[in-house]
């Protein structure tokens, strides 16, 4: 009964999109483009790799179509943080000359504020369909959110707070695999989730170089806004490099220790050159192969 649900919710999904896309072409290109790709890749790999540890460590079969579902929904729930997250931060945007949807001619807010409803609408009985395990950490992720983007509180402006909850989010994704997979989440192992959320609140400072200009301004505080953008550059680069070697001390993954000592060096270099952006495709890129490197070598 439950695998009808989803394929029904499934369809609805791709329904809506269609008749989103035949509605408004033009827009929808827009909203997708703006959709920070690699992003999307980045919790989808994450989800995915959280899914197949549920499966291996609980040892139930792959489900296709609850994995289907889960990176369905994953994926949704970053475009509703993507959405909110754009709301209050176009100002700041248009000086880092970041996609941002609503610094587009013509987009409304209002209309902008719909797509939250709607992939609100889509991912609560999406998620509460594959399990009520899933349904509480997709309302776990919104509440993350909004505490990060959206005032009173919009702890994306407090200092190292906001690269923390960025980690958890990441954990929450990995957790929403697993959930999605495994018949308990106190099977998910708890030297992973440690080492996840410290090796990620290392690395997570890395975006925010590119994103110096407008974060100073509208009183954003990272690295690079509360250290100066040199100071801050080599802070950053450091802890992204401490990240990597923290990997196989907290996982006892010593063999990991060269490869986290090689793409931790070049990270650190590439954050660290003279220029006025780094390249954060390349360095997420060398973190994807990492992790795939790490699943390898020493799958948990």
């Amino acid at each position: 009964m439950r695998d009808k649900i989803l394929l029904l919710m499934l369809f609805l999904s791709v329904l809506s999109c269609v008749y989103f896309y035949f509605r408004s072409p033009k827009v929808f290109l827009l909203f997708f483009r703006t959709m920070r790709l690699s992003r999307h890749i980045y919790y989808s790999v994450i989800f995915t790799g959280g899914y197949l540890l549920g499966v291996k460590i609980s040892g139930f079969g792959f489900g296709v179509v609850y994995f289907i579902s889960g990176l369905l929904l994953i994926n949704i729930l970053f475009a509703a943080s993507l959405v909110v997250n754009n709301i209050y931060d176009k100002q700041i945007d248009a000086l880092n000359s970041k996609d941002n949807i609503l610094n587009s001619r013509g987009f409304t807010l209002g209309r902008y504020y719909m797509f939250f409803y709607a992939l609100l609408g889509l991912s609560l009985p999406l998620s509460f369909a594959v399990s009520l395990k899933v349904f509480f950490i997709t309302a776990l992720i919104h509440f993350f959110s909004w505490t990060y983007s959206c005032p009173p509180l919009r702890l994306k402006k407090v200092f190292l707070v906001n690269t923390l909850l960025i980690a958890i989010s990441t954990l929450l994704a990995m957790l929403l695999g697993f959930a999605a997979s495994a018949d308990s989440i106190r099977l998910f192992p708890a030297g992973l989730a440690l080492a996840v959320i410290a090796v990620l609140f290392l690395f997570f400072n890395t975006p925010d170089v590119n994103d110096y200009k407008g974060d100073k301004k509208h009183g954003v505080k990272t690295m690079v806004t509360v250290f100066g953008q040199a100071k801050g550059r080599l802070i950053t680069a450091v802890s992204a490099f401490a990240g990597y070697l923290l990997v196989p001390i907290l996982l006892n993954a010593y063999g990991l220790l060269i490869p986290s000592a090689i793409i931790g060096a070049v990270t650190y270099m590439l954050i660290n050159m003279k220029t006025r952006k780094i390249n954060e495709t390349l360095i997420f890129a060398l973190f994807f192969a990492y992790a795939a490197a790490f699943a390898f070598i020493n799958p948990v």
